[in-house]
Protein backbone atom coordinates (compact mmCIF):
# COMPACT_ATOMS: atom_id res chain seq x y z
CA UNK A 1 0.00 0.00 0.00
CA UNK A 2 1.22 3.39 -0.74
CA UNK A 3 1.22 6.07 1.97
CA UNK A 4 -0.28 9.23 0.36
CA UNK A 5 0.57 11.48 3.30
CA UNK A 6 2.38 15.04 2.45
CA UNK A 7 2.46 13.83 -1.01
CA UNK A 8 0.97 16.05 -4.37
CA UNK A 9 0.15 13.40 -7.00
CA UNK A 10 -0.80 14.62 -10.62
CA UNK A 11 -3.02 12.53 -12.52
CA UNK A 12 -3.98 12.43 -15.80
CA UNK A 13 -7.28 11.55 -16.50
CA UNK A 14 -10.63 11.15 -14.26
CA UNK A 15 -9.88 7.32 -14.63
CA UNK A 16 -7.11 8.08 -12.41
CA UNK A 17 -8.13 10.76 -10.31
CA UNK A 18 -11.08 8.65 -9.17
CA UNK A 19 -9.02 5.32 -8.32
CA UNK A 20 -6.26 7.74 -6.39
CA UNK A 21 -9.57 9.34 -4.72
CA UNK A 22 -10.43 5.88 -3.54
CA UNK A 23 -7.44 5.03 -2.47
CA UNK A 24 -7.13 8.12 -0.24
CA UNK A 25 -10.33 7.09 1.40
CA UNK A 26 -9.87 3.75 2.10
CA UNK A 27 -6.81 5.31 4.33
CA UNK A 28 -9.06 7.28 6.08
CA UNK A 29 -8.24 10.99 4.00
CA UNK A 30 -11.66 13.12 4.16
CA UNK A 31 -12.50 14.52 0.93
CA UNK A 32 -13.80 18.11 0.89
CA UNK A 33 -16.20 17.78 -1.70
CA UNK A 34 -17.82 14.19 -3.00
CA UNK A 35 -15.98 12.19 -5.33
CA UNK A 36 -17.47 12.89 -8.52
CA UNK A 37 -17.26 16.23 -8.16
CA UNK A 38 -13.42 15.99 -7.48
CA UNK A 39 -12.62 13.61 -10.49
CA UNK A 40 -12.31 15.92 -13.05
CA UNK A 41 -9.59 17.76 -10.81
CA UNK A 42 -5.46 16.90 -11.58
CA UNK A 43 -3.55 18.21 -8.90
CA UNK A 44 -4.27 16.79 -5.53
CA UNK A 45 -2.43 17.54 -2.17
CA UNK A 46 -2.40 14.86 0.86
CA UNK A 47 -2.09 16.02 3.89
CA UNK A 48 -1.91 13.59 6.66
CA UNK A 49 -1.45 15.86 9.67
CA UNK A 50 -3.35 16.23 12.07
CA UNK A 51 -6.49 15.31 10.09
CA UNK A 52 -6.09 13.21 6.56
CA UNK A 53 -7.52 15.87 4.30
CA UNK A 54 -7.01 16.55 0.38
CA UNK A 55 -6.75 19.19 -0.97
CA UNK A 56 -7.27 20.36 -4.68
CA UNK A 57 -4.51 22.30 -6.29
CA UNK A 58 -5.09 24.41 -9.11
CA UNK A 59 -0.64 25.16 -10.05
CA UNK A 60 1.88 22.70 -8.33
CA UNK A 61 5.91 22.80 -8.31
CA UNK A 62 6.37 19.90 -10.85
CA UNK A 63 9.87 18.89 -9.01
CA UNK A 64 7.93 18.44 -5.71
CA UNK A 65 5.36 16.36 -7.50
CA UNK A 66 5.14 12.77 -8.07
CA UNK A 67 2.66 11.32 -11.04
CA UNK A 68 0.05 9.00 -10.40
CA UNK A 69 1.67 6.36 -12.59
CA UNK A 70 5.10 6.84 -11.04
CA UNK A 71 3.34 6.03 -7.78
CA UNK A 72 1.01 2.77 -9.18
CA UNK A 73 2.60 1.92 -12.48
CA UNK A 74 0.67 2.17 -15.65
CA UNK A 75 -1.85 -0.47 -16.07
CA UNK A 76 -2.08 -0.63 -19.56
CA UNK A 77 2.24 -1.18 -20.48
CA UNK A 78 2.00 -3.86 -16.79
CA UNK A 79 -1.11 -5.81 -18.44
CA UNK A 80 0.93 -5.98 -22.24
CA UNK A 81 4.08 -6.86 -20.54
CA UNK A 82 2.02 -9.88 -18.96
CA UNK A 83 0.27 -10.71 -21.86
CA UNK A 84 3.46 -10.59 -23.91
CA UNK A 85 5.31 -13.13 -21.01
CA UNK A 86 2.13 -15.38 -21.03
CA UNK A 87 2.50 -15.88 -25.31
CA UNK A 88 6.44 -16.35 -24.86
CA UNK A 89 5.59 -19.08 -22.61
CA UNK A 90 2.88 -20.95 -24.90
CA UNK A 91 5.39 -20.27 -27.40
CA UNK A 92 8.28 -21.30 -26.38
CA UNK A 93 6.64 -24.79 -24.63
CA UNK A 94 4.17 -25.49 -27.41
CA UNK A 95 0.97 -24.69 -25.43
CA UNK A 96 -2.10 -23.87 -27.64
CA UNK A 97 -4.01 -22.41 -24.66
CA UNK A 98 -3.67 -20.63 -20.99
CA UNK A 99 -5.85 -19.18 -18.83
CA UNK A 100 -5.35 -17.31 -16.23
CA UNK A 101 -7.78 -16.37 -13.23
CA UNK A 102 -7.17 -13.83 -10.51
CA UNK A 103 -9.79 -13.27 -7.38
CA UNK A 104 -9.11 -11.01 -4.41
CA UNK A 105 -9.86 -12.72 -0.83
CA UNK A 106 -10.56 -11.18 2.23
CA UNK A 107 -6.69 -12.05 3.10
CA UNK A 108 -5.10 -12.14 0.36
CA UNK A 109 -4.73 -12.98 -3.37
CA UNK A 110 -5.45 -15.97 -5.03
CA UNK A 111 -4.93 -17.26 -8.73
CA UNK A 112 -4.55 -20.00 -11.08
CA UNK A 113 -3.13 -20.54 -14.78
CA UNK A 114 -3.86 -23.82 -17.06
CA UNK A 115 -2.02 -24.11 -20.27
CA UNK A 116 -3.36 -27.06 -22.86
CA UNK A 117 -1.78 -28.28 -25.42
CA UNK A 118 -2.93 -29.34 -29.49
CA UNK A 119 -2.18 -32.74 -28.13
CA UNK A 120 -4.38 -32.99 -24.51
CA UNK A 121 -0.98 -32.01 -21.84
CA UNK A 122 -2.43 -30.23 -19.68
CA UNK A 123 -0.42 -28.08 -16.63
CA UNK A 124 -2.12 -26.08 -14.06
CA UNK A 125 -0.37 -23.83 -10.92
CA UNK A 126 -2.26 -22.36 -8.37
CA UNK A 127 -0.75 -19.22 -6.34
CA UNK A 128 -2.09 -17.10 -3.29
CA UNK A 129 -0.02 -13.75 -2.37
CA UNK A 130 -1.51 -12.58 1.05
CA UNK A 131 -2.31 -8.51 2.13
CA UNK A 132 -0.07 -7.20 4.23
CA UNK A 133 -0.92 -6.69 7.78
CA UNK A 134 -1.18 -3.90 9.87
CA UNK A 135 0.54 -5.18 13.21
CA UNK A 136 0.85 -3.04 16.72
CA UNK A 137 3.56 -2.47 18.61
CA UNK A 138 2.27 -5.08 21.19
CA UNK A 139 2.25 -7.73 18.85
CA UNK A 140 5.41 -6.94 17.61
CA UNK A 141 6.99 -7.14 21.21
CA UNK A 142 4.59 -10.19 22.11
CA UNK A 143 6.49 -11.99 19.19
CA UNK A 144 10.22 -11.00 20.18
CA UNK A 145 9.46 -11.40 23.48
CA UNK A 146 10.85 -8.18 25.31
CA UNK A 147 9.86 -4.72 24.97
CA UNK A 148 11.53 -2.67 21.90
CA UNK A 149 12.16 0.68 21.08
CA UNK A 150 11.49 2.22 17.33
CA UNK A 151 14.05 4.80 16.09
CA UNK A 152 14.06 7.14 13.61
Amino acid sequence: MVDLSNKCVITLNDKESEKLLRIAVSQGYSLPKGLKAMVGERIYRFIGFPLKVVRVLQDTDYQSSVWYSELFGDEDRELNLILESALRFCRSHGYSMLRIYADEEDDGFEGSATAKSDDGEKIKTDVKIPKPRKITLDEIEKKIGGPIEIIF
